[in-house]
């Protein structure tokens, strides 16, 4: 006959395996539907990888709810400092190329224009 080391150590603490059992029950409702959010998020990462295969762009509305998602996470890791590289790189890639236009594009504007 086998037994494991946790069937014994639950055997030898009916008190604490009881405790175990109940909170596993009260918190029944939380574990699906965090297990739900997982495979729902888990699929719509795959809709994602599938529409840029075929070269169709993302929602906007999905593209803000899959950033806030992973942002939310992230928080809820306690991983303040990599939530806000994403803001950085987010910011980055929005606005880098403008800025690097911005000097060639400033040269060809008249100063006097600008004065009162």
């Amino acid at each position: 006959m086998y037994a494991s080391t946790s069937s014994i150590d639950a055997a030898l603490k009916p008190g604490e395996t009881l405790r175990q059992c109940s909170d596993g029950l009260l918190n029944y409702d939380k574990s699906a539907l965090d297990n739900f959010n997982k495979a729902a998020s888990a699929l719509n990462v795959m809709v994602n990888c599938v529409d840029n295969i075929l070269g169709r762009p993302m929602d906007t509305r999905a593209e803000a709810v899959a950033y806030r998602s992973r942002q939310e996470k992230l928080l809820g890791e306690g991983k303040l400092m990599d939530a806000i590289q994403i803001d950085i790189e987010d910011v980055r890639s929005k606005y880098d190329v403008g800025i690097k236009q911005m000097p060639e594009y400033a040269s060809t504007l008249n100063p006097n224009d600008f004065r009162k």
